[in-house]
Formats: structure tokens, sequence, C-alpha cells
């Protein structure tokens, strides 16, 4: 085996790799807000059977923000012959632009992230029939920050606008063990993770549980459930630890503390800048992994975080095929959630908030959209005092879900 020769071709290939070691070349794109569009190149050796050391590179060039991003996968795996059906070990790491704005000179200038992530995934093993995956994960994220600081403004202009004169770099790290399994059955596939989290000056813990009832005539309700029990270590002064807390709401880009979702403008919100565009669509972008769900989003504070805990219930359901005269990717979900403070002696919150509506799920549930129809008060009023916020249009929100984007799905060989 280890004597077969590289061959380097296009895309995939499943033939002859008895014969060669496959290393696969393809053009790579990307886009977001910061480094507009990105041109670069994708190599990997995925293939079948797998190779017992796999890889993956992007490198690509922002012509935004002229900087090298891009993302790139290393890990190695073997087969135990005891407890654990396969043992991975590998390392991840990915960088791009978040945030731009105009120093004093009015030259465009970017925050960045880049993060490092060495793991440990151990499988369980399974009876050869079983459609059940388990295993346990174990990472740490290292992530490098670099952040506009030190702000000014230009004499003679607005004083309300202020200008980053320089950049802040900081690391921090987050300690991440999962267990999660999986039963990817025809009917009624189920899954389960649970997840501790730890950084400096915090600990977490995530349990999500998602169930599909299939119906008779095709179709079915996907139920999710979700909590968090967030806690300080140390200090309860710690400004850092709080951007860990756990929310109801969909999360927008500066939510994603471990940067292990795609967004098309991290840092984009409803108010804009002043000074370069970070607003529009990209401003309804909204996250659902290690949060409550609520497909709804709000720039502001207006409840569901808690520096204790929260729990929610997302459910959607497809619609009767005959309803319409052709195929419509049409669901209707609801979500539903309730947190620590809304609990307390005195207080004066609806226990439960919720939001519901119309789904549209596309490119097999990587895009989905959501358009509220119906949700509590507390949004209600919120809404009622900024009348941009309550336009129909900016109520809209998407999701781009890429945890639904698998090898199995992209190529049925690996379902294999």
């Amino acid at each position: 085996e280890n004597n077969r020769p590289v061959k380097l071709i296009s895309f995939f290939s499943f033939k002859d790799t008895d014969k060669y070691k496959y290393i696969f070349a393809s053009p790579g794109i990307g886009y977001n807000y910061y480094d507009k569009f990105m041109i670069g190149a994708l190599l990997h050796n995925y293939t079948l059977p797998s190779e017992k050391f796999q890889f993956l590179v992007a490198p690509l060039y922002g012509t935004g923000s002229k900087a090298i991003n891009g993302v790139a996968k290393f890990n190695y795996h073997w087969y135990p012959t005891n407890t654990f059906h396969k043992v991975e070990v590998g390392v991840n790491g990915s960088s791009f632009s978040i945030n731009h704005n105009l120093d004093t000179t009015g030259k465009k200038i970017f925050e960045r992230f880049r993060k490092i992530v060495p793991y440990v995934r151990l499988y369980l093993k399974e009876s050869p029939r079983s459609s059940m995956e388990r295993f346990f994960d174990f990472r740490t994220y290292v992530i490098t920050e670099k952040s506009f600081d030190n702000y000014d403004y230009i004499t003679g202009s607005d004083s309300s606008i202020i200008y980053p004169k320089s950049f802040t770099t900081s690391t921090r790290y987050i300690n991440q063990l999962t267990y999660q399994a999986s039963n990817s059955r025809v009917l009624y596939p189920y899954s389960y993770q649970l997840q501790l989290q730890q950084g400096k000056g915090f600990y977490r813990a995530n349990v999500t549980a998602d169930y599909f009832f299939n119906y008779a005539e095709g179709g079915g309700l996907s139920a999710r459930f979700f909590a968090a029990k967030f806690g300080f270590i140390g200090s309860e002064n710690n400004a850092v630890a709080y951007a860990y807390q756990p929310i109801l709401l969909g999360a927008n880009g500066d939510n994603d503390y471990l940067y292990n979702n795609y967004f098309l403008g991290r840092s984009a919100t409803n108010a804009g800048s002043p000074l370069v565009k970070n607003s529009g669509i990209a401003a309804q972008q909204i996250m659902v992994p290690n949060t409550g769900g609520l497909h709804f989003r709000l720039d502001e504070s207006v409840q569901g975080i808690s520096d204790t805990w929260v729990s929610s219930i997302n459910l959607n359901t497809t619609l009767p095929d005959k309803l319409f005269p052709i195929k419509i990717p049409l669901k209707i979900y609801f979500d539903a959630g309730t947190y620590a403070s809304a609990w307390k002696k005195g207080s004066t919150q609806n226990r439960f908030i919720y939001v519901g509506g119309l789904q549209l799920s596309l490119f097999k549930n990587v895009l989905n959209i959501y358009a509220p129809l119906i949700y509590s008060k507390e949004f209600k009023e919120y809404l009622n005092t900024d009348k941009n916020a309550n336009k129909f249009t900016r109520k809209i929100t998407f999701s781009i879900d890429i945890q639904n984007i698998t090898m199995k799905k992209l190529f049925p060989q690996f379902a294999l």
C-alpha cells in the first residue's frame, strides 16, 4: 500500500484506489462582506476506501482584504481491535476577515480571526447491521482575534463618527468534550449530543436532541430540544466570560464564539456603519447550533440571554405534497423557550417566549429561510418602538447550515 504512486487529478475519483494515492485539485472560491470574492485552490485526498492520513487545504485570496484566508484539515485514523471502532486524531485551522472599517486616513482596515483546533475523536463499536454512530470528541480551540482599538474622529468632521486608529491582538482558548449518538435509520431517525465547554472565567454544558417523526404519506415532523447551563469560574465580573452566555434567539456572528459557522457578514447589523457597508441581507442571518434556536433576530438584547440557563424546543413540519400544484419545500415552524431570570421570585417577565411562521428549506436543508407570523408580546412591544425593525421583510431571517452538508449526501458511495 505504501508503495502506491501519487496521482494528481481533479475533483474526486473512486477508481483504482488500490493502485494510486490520489491528490485531488480543483479551483476554490468563497465570499464574505469583508474579504469579498475569494479565489484560490482546493487540495485534498478524500476518497474510498479512505486513506489513513487525510488532508484538505483551501488557501483563498480575498480580493477585498488583499489577505490570504482559508481552511485546512489534517487527520490520521486507525481501527483498533478493542473498545473503539475507530480512533481519529487531527488538527483543523481557518482564518478570515470578520469586520472592516476606515482609519483616519481613509484606508480600509480589517478585523480578523485565526483558529487552530487539535482534536481526538473515539468512535464506539457498533454491530455490523446497526445504523448507530456514537463517538467521544475532545478538542481545544485556540483562537486569535485582531480587533480595532484606539478610536478617534477627524477634526472638523462629524464628531459622532469615530475611526479605529490601531489594533489589539488577543488569544483565547476553549476546551470542549462532546459525546454524540445518532441513528440514521429510515424511520424515526434521531440524534443527541452532550457537550461540556470550559475557558477562561466560565464553564458551559449544552444538551441537544433531535428526533424526526415520519408521516405515512411522506414528510414528517422534526423536533429539537436544547438546554444550556452556564457558570462563572472565579470572579463574576469577568467581562470576557459574558461572551459565552447561552441565548434563546438565533445567534448572530458575534455569538459564534467558536467561529464554527459560515456568516455572509459576521459583524453585520441593521444599524450598519456610516463609513462602510455592513448591513443589508447579512444582518438577517442567524445561527441555530448551540443556541435556543428561536428563528428571530434582534441585534439589541431583548430577553432570552442568561448567565445561568436556557431551554427551548423547536418544531417544524412538512406540508402535504397535494397542497400545491408543484412541490414546494415549505414548512411550518414553531419555537418556544424559557430562561433562568424569568423564574426568579418577583420577576415580571413572561416565563416563555415564542415565535412561529413559515420555513422554506432549500439545497437539502443547507439554506433555510424563516418568515415569522406569530411571536410573543415581548417581541411585539420592542418592534412597536422601531418602525424599520417592524417591517415584514426585516423580520425574515435565514440560516446557512453547513453542518447539513455531509459526504454521504454529496457522494452516496460514502454511505456504503
